[in-house]
């Protein structure tokens, strides 16, 4: 699926793809059509004081899980691989990437 939306003022194209889907989980990525230039030190800390097991982070990526187990991989360019996600559908990620990225729906 492919969406209109708005980072941080920039309007941009965000791209969901299934990558896997097993049983009644599934792999997803979602990533922008440009790059976001991702400060992943601070984003990382914003998980964890969410509550969510940080395992990976640092200037190059960020690997976390949230509360149900599913697991995100995050990248200063703004791409987001989901795992795990449960019932999965690229919507579902797409709704996820919203909210771990402040993606702004565009209508």
């Amino acid at each position: 699926m492919k969406a209109a939306a708005r980072f941080r003022g920039m309007a941009l194209t965000v791209y969901a793809l299934e990558l896997c889907f097993y049983g009644e989980r599934g792999d997803y990525e979602v990533f922008p059509d440009r790059e976001l230039g991702l400060d992943l030190v601070p984003l990382g800390k914003g998980f964890a004081d969410r509550g969510w097991a940080v395992d990976e982070s640092g200037p190059e990526v960020i690997m976390f899980q949230d509360p149900e187990g599913t697991e995100y991989t995050l990248y200063p360019d703004g791409r987001l691989i989901i795992e795990g996600l449960k019932p999965g559908s690229p919507a579902q990620a797409w709704t996820q990437a919203q909210g771990i990225l402040g993606f702004e729906v565009v209508a």
